[in-house]
């Protein structure tokens, strides 16, 4: 467990990245089904 730590900055990195990604894919396809449906 101790040899782990180096990862850690990483992945918490990609963890922010990905949250950070998939929060403005989620924006995006709702304005889309906001724009087709008026």
């Amino acid at each position: 467990m101790t040899g782990e730590y180096r990862l850690l900055p990483g992945l918490l990195k990609a963890l922010v990245f990905a949250s950070v990604l998939s929060g403005t894919l989620r924006h995006d396809s709702v304005d889309r089904q906001h724009a087709t449906q008026h």
